[in-house]
């Protein structure tokens, strides 16, 4: 009996070890089962073309719905990957508003028919005969344009508005069925085929519902790149351009006035976008728009909703431009004196700022800004509010490689290289009278020394980390800033610094495969009067570390724009005294000659 019932757990065990292990293989088949079902061309397109997950398409038939279409899955990478392009190329207001790609276009079949709406081949008719015959048919309208009556034959609709259309019936019927009235109502309607060209997110041939517009076109081709114009898209029809559509008419205002109903055929092009300008500050909706010639800053603010709140009479606008050797400007005008009127030009960009009877300071952005120049800041602003201003990074930015410049540092650096200069001569000055055997020899090159310490002018750089993320996720990186303080963004560099006790002092071409050592091999060898312990490392934002030679493998590979300083044997200087503090003045010269460099060579 008990050797039955273990049998009879051990049963129970084995089978649902047997289903555990089975399960996967089941929804493995099943997910095969659903996929087969899937037509082909659509499967083998998503699948191959698209490198769309099986998981995608298994998904949206569980959810009830139809697999998307291969067209739909491209259309769904591109503004994925667009969307991260967009941050850095600074895209026009509006153009996230396709952002979520349409997973089918609904033909708008409810949509009240309007008098002027063109019949055409495919369009369905419901007729209804009232009086001494009484009737109703559901007709379609032939390829040819012809609608065949009930009881009096064919008539050509082909062309004819609806309002057109019920006139040659209502005629036709009053005068060969004697008592008998019509009435016409359309019961579907005929699809079109329109082209979408230019800067579209999926440019090609659609079809469409006849009661189209090109709004719905844009939706459903996912809107316009990020190159596309918005205000300036141009419909045409037989060769001509008959409109230029504004979709920011649409947009900001609600104004469907300007929409255009498609017709079969219809070419919507839509061109680059010519002219942006950017507004940051206490606007509305600040953003980067497109704007139309003529333009002025009024119609800028106007876009951006206005002011967040009226203006006190405290505030500062400042108008940043690309004048005409295409150096970047700075205007600054009072609440006053804002001017309304000038035209916009491309590149421009406006801020606002409220000097709420506070100091008004400035910082300069040089380099890979969207918009570089001088701006205005009060007490207490972080960096990265005048980041956005600028319009963030350019595309070509080295966050790594920034320089932030401040007037303190400068101030106490060189304090700091005066007190070093003091202290050799104090030094060597001890040294000397009380004669602990330091040559004239060595005198000269110290003196050399003091020289360059009282003659060095730091450019008070502070070490910062000007990654964009982390200064969002710590604000301790968001640092405040100081009147007077420059930021240089330079370009991703593509070379490597060795200088100091090198027999080749050089500026060799970056490879991520070669090491330290490999840069000291190529610039030629250490000197005779080198240091092999004193080789230091400094990195493109400052920051320096003494580089020690692994003993086994290589040592971590440098970032672009680092310098490689091999310092001079100390030793010469013959006293321990000196060489402890020769050693750290050479590594701060050098370090300071680094940031000079960084930014003159940019």
């Amino acid at each position: 009996m008990l050797n039955k019932t273990i049998m009879t757990y051990l049963r129970a065990i084995f089978f649902l070890a047997f289903l555990f292990i089975l399960t996967p293989i089941f929804a493995a088949i099943e997910d095969e089962l659903i996929l087969a079902n899937i037509p082909e061309e659509v499967r083998e397109k998503a699948l191959e073309d698209l490198n769309a997950d099986a998981s995608d398409l298994n998904q949206a038939i569980a959810d009830g719905g139809a697999p998307p279409t291969p067209k739909q899955i491209k259309l769904k990478k591109q503004l994925e990957e667009d969307d991260i392009e967009c941050e850095e190329v600074k895209c026009i207001f509006g153009y996230k508003l396709f952002r979520e790609y349409p997973t089918a276009f609904v033909a708008l079949e409810e949509t009240p028919v309007t008098s002027s709406y063109i019949l055409g081949p495919g369009d369905e008719l419901i007729v209804n005969y009232y009086g001494a015959t009484s009737r109703e048919r559901t007709i379609k309208i032939g390829g040819d344009g012809i609608l065949n009556l009930p009881l009096l034959g064919p008539v050509n609709l082909s062309g004819l508005t609806m309002d057109d259309a019920f006139d040659l019936i209502s005629n036709k019927v009053a005068a060969e069925l004697i008592g008998t009235k019509a009435s016409i109502s359309i019961d579907k309607s005929k699809s079109i085929q329109v082209y979408l060209l230019g800067e579209a997110h999926l440019p090609g041939t659609y079809t469409v519902n006849s009661f189209s517009s090109v709004t719905n076109l844009l939706f459903l081709a996912g809107g316009v790149s990020k190159q596309g114009s918005l205000r300036n898209i141009q419909i045409n029809r037989s060769g001509k351009t008959i409109k230029t559509y504004d979709f920011y008419e649409f947009l900001l205002k609600g104004d469907t006035s300007g929409d255009v109903n498609l017709r079969d055929g219809d070419v919507v092009f839509i061109p680059f976008v010519d002219n942006k300008i950017h507004l940051e500050g206490p606007f509305k909706r600040p953003a980067t728009y497109e704007f139309l010639e003529n333009e002025t800053v009024k119609d800028a603010i106007a876009l951006s909703g206005g002011f967040k709140s009226p203006l006190s009479g405290t505030e500062r606008l400042g108008l940043s431009f690309i004048a005409e050797g295409k150096e970047r400007k700075n205007d600054f005008f009072s609440s006053a004196n804002i001017p309304y009127g000038r035209l916009l030009k491309n590149g421009d960009l406006i801020t606002i700022s409220n000097l709420g009877g506070q100091e008004q300071n400035s910082i300069e952005l040089r380099g890979e800004f969207l918009y570089p120049g001088v701006y205005s800041f009060s007490k207490g602003e972080k960096i990265l509010q005048v980041i956005n201003r600028a319009g963030g990074y350019s595309q070509f930015a080295y966050s790594e490689g920034a320089v932030y410049t401040r007037k303190e540092v400068s101030k106490k650096q060189k304090e700091g290289f005066e007190r070093m200069a003091k202290s050799l001569e104090d030094t060597l000055l001890n040294m000397v009278t009380t004669g602990s055997g330091i040559d004239g020899a060595s005198i000269e090159p110290l003196n050399q020394l003091i020289k360059k310490l009282r003659d060095q002018k730091p450019i008070g750089r502070q070490v910062i980390d000007a990654n964009v993320l982390r200064m969002k996720q710590d604000p301790y990186k968001n640092f405040s800033m100081r009147d007077g303080d420059i930021f240089f963004l330079p370009q991703r560099p593509d070379f490597i610094n060795v200088v100091g006790e090198i027999l080749n002092p050089n500026t060799l071409r970056f490879d991520p495969s070669m090491a330290v050592g490999d840069y000291l091999t190529n610039s030629g060898g250490l000197t005779s009067s080198a240091d092999k312990d004193q080789i230091f490392i400094i990195n493109p934002n400052g920051t320096s570390y003494l580089y020690k030679a692994a003993l086994f493998g290589r040592n971590q590979n440098l970032l672009p724009g680092s310098t490689i300083v091999v310092a001079r044997d100390s030793r010469p200087f013959d006293a321990i005294k000196i060489t402890q503090i020769v050693t750290p003045i050479l590594a701060d010269l050098a370090t300071s000659a680094a940031a000079i460099a960084a930014i003159s060579d940019n």
